[in-house]
């Protein structure tokens, strides 16, 4: 069983395809098949049924795939790995963002990363925090973008912005807004554990206001229309909505309280940081301190010093 049968095999998978799979590998399709042939003899079935609108699975071959899957993966990451330790800046970098931050700077980070190192490739992926650090954790993302609140050890997490949150309500009044004035019956907040949910219920507990009830919805651009048809109300960092608000679809009210989210920069203690790792996250702490100043972001920018963090936070 050769490396290379293997990576066809999954490439077929993939596309369905011998044919499409040829051109995408630059293997002629005979070599392919002959690939393929030697990969099903070795595991004594057939991967594959072949007809004329291409290639599907055969349950071996998904039992095959579903196995092999996390083995390439590990393999990505090795090769990753020692072209770290060469000095390269290459391989892959998977990246985890919550979605209250990502729609704000991804592209430019994705942008700037890109041209910064041709040489690598960036995966993105949207998460709450407390599913980004467990992918952190497991090896599925190298490094993320999370809300932090307690104790973790497991995590080397540096402070990236502590965010200044407003409540978001559709066009009207603008003035600052005291928490006991906010009507908690219209209230959109995430669920609880999450780690905005988290930064909202200890900015109530510190101000001695009882946060009651609030409708619980997990996506962001479903509280956003929501709010905008000026029925609700939901308590967001301003970047989570700075479009909608460029728009005048929605507005953000201070709060007159202390009600801050700290996101941070995070990576797994027991992975080493790849240089193209350690890369983008440069790009993105320059980018935050970037659209701080456009006022795209609002809050104070972190320091290089290391907190803790706690994976149960999930915003």
């Amino acid at each position: 069983m050769e490396l290379s049968e293997i990576r066809s095999f999954t490439t077929v998978a993939q596309l369905g395809s011998f044919s499409r799979a040829s051109l995408r590998l630059g293997v002629p399709q005979p070599t392919l098949s002959r690939q393929i042939a030697r990969l099903e003899g070795d595991l004594g079935a057939p991967l594959f049924y072949r007809n004329g609108r291409g290639a599907t699975l055969t349950d071996a071959g998904q039992s095959f795939l579903d196995g092999i899957g996390p083995i390439l993966s590990q393999l990505d990451r090795l090769r990753s790995d020692m072209r770290a330790q060469s000095g390269e800046a290459g391989g892959c970098v998977r990246l985890g963002v919550p979605p209250s931050i990502g729609r704000s700077i991804a592209g430019s980070v994705v942008a700037d990363f890109l041209r910064e190192c041709p040489e690598a490739r960036l995966q993105l992926v949207e998460g709450f925090s407390g599913t980004l650090a467990e992918w952190l954790e497991t090896g599925a993302v190298d490094a993320a973008i999370l809300y932090d609140t307690k104790r973790a050890t497991h995590l080397t997490a540096s402070p990236l912005l502590d965010e200044e949150l407003f409540l978001i309500c559709g066009p009207g009044d603008q003035r600052p807004v005291a928490l006991r004035e906010i009507d908690t019956s219209r209230l959109i907040l995430s669920s609880r554990g999450q780690g905005l949910r988290r930064a909202v219920e200890n900015g109530f507990e510190n101000a001695g206001v009882p946060l009651g009830w609030a409708m619980e919805i997990d996506s962001i651009p479903t509280t956003k229309e929501l709010v905008a048809t000026g029925d609700f109300t939901t308590i967001l960092p301003y970047g989570a909505t700075h479009r909608e608000i460029e728009d005048g679809r929605l507005i953000a009210r201070p709060i007159k309280a202390d009600m801050r989210a700290l996101l941070v920069l995070g990576t797994a203690h027991s992975r080493p940081v790849t240089r193209a790792t350690r890369h983008l996250l440069g790009i993105i702490e320059r980018k935050v301190v970037e659209f701080v100043d456009q006022g795209i972001l609002h809050g104070r920018c972190g320091t290089a010093r290391v907190v803790p963090f706690d994976r149960r936070a999930s915003g």
